[in-house]
């Protein structure tokens, strides 16, 4: 399992220097074709699939946390510039 990461890994350093970046679906299928014997390729196959689901649902979570501080800090810049107006 740890030398499928390596690998990953490798592969991914070696598309962020090529000029087309490659999406995570087309080094996971580049990778698969790679592979030696059929185990280490579903293990493989199962393994990425596994960490875009988790990518994924760490995407959605940093998203919903930056919405709601943003909204958090627009609602408290409306509070200041409220407070700030009133006084005068």
């Amino acid at each position: 399992m740890l030398r499928c990461e390596q690998h990953a890994n490798e592969r991914l350093q070696e598309a962020k220097k090529t000029e087309s970046p490659k999406t995570m679906a087309e080094l996971i299928t580049q990778e698969a074709e790679g592979l030696e014997t059929p185990a280490n390729s579903v293990e493989f196959l199962q393994y990425m699939k596994k960490h875009a689901k988790l990518v994924q649902k760490q995407k959605a979570r940093l998203s919903s946390i930056s919405s709601l501080l943003f909204g958090l800090g627009l609602t408290a810049l409306a509070y200041g510039l409220f407070v700030v107006f009133q006084k005068q």
